[in-house]
């Protein structure tokens, strides 16, 4: 039997079923649909290639506490892993008076602040802009609260895992 999975991205839950196949790749049946998948890492840090049915999508992948941070281009997804495909097991990801630490996905440049100490966000807006292989790269707020401190400024230089600013995460209401 293929192990059971529940994959948290976010506030939502989605069930998925994984399977071995030959040379480190893998099958993941998503919703009903199988999908050939494959990750390979790119150097020593957190830069992943992520090969689903044969479509290379650049990843960063860091451990956070209590999940994994996954940046896909300009979106940041909080991911957690509850084996056994436990229905509801991302219940209360994202609840009030937890704080979520935003890190930098990549070595680069703080070109530009969006947000400030107090400001509300929703999840999805722009953060920061940090300039990397000179590329402008939008870090987007990966759940709704509000900004708990700031930690960097315009033209500091940052590494990968550097924390750029904190966030107050606010309840979801239903």
């Amino acid at each position: 039997m293929a192990p059971r999975l529940s994959l948290a991205v976010g506030s939502t839950n989605q069930q998925i079923e994984i399977v071995p196949a030959p040379h480190g790749a893998f099958k993941m049946v998503v919703g009903g649909r199988e999908h050939a998948v494959r990750l390979e890492r790119v150097g020593d840090g957190n830069l992943y290639r992520l090969l689903v049915d044969g479509r290379a999508i650049e990843v960063v992948i860091a451990r956070e506490r209590g999940g994994l941070k996954v940046v896909v281009g300009p979106d940041t997804h909080m991911v957690t892993v509850q084996r056994g495909g436990v229905p509801g097991a991302a219940e209360g990801l994202a609840t009030a008076g937890r704080e979520l630490a935003i890190t930098a996905p990549m070595a680069g440049a703080i070109v530009e602040l969006l947000v400030a100490e107090g400001d509300r966000v929703v999840q999805g807006d722009p953060l920061i802009v940090i300039v990397a292989m000179k590329m402008n790269n939008e870090i987007r707020s990966p759940l709704s609260g509000s900004v708990k401190s700031v930690h960097v400024e315009p033209d500091d230089a940052v590494e990968p895992g550097a924390l750029l600013l904190v966030l107050a995460v606010q309840e979801e209401r239903s």
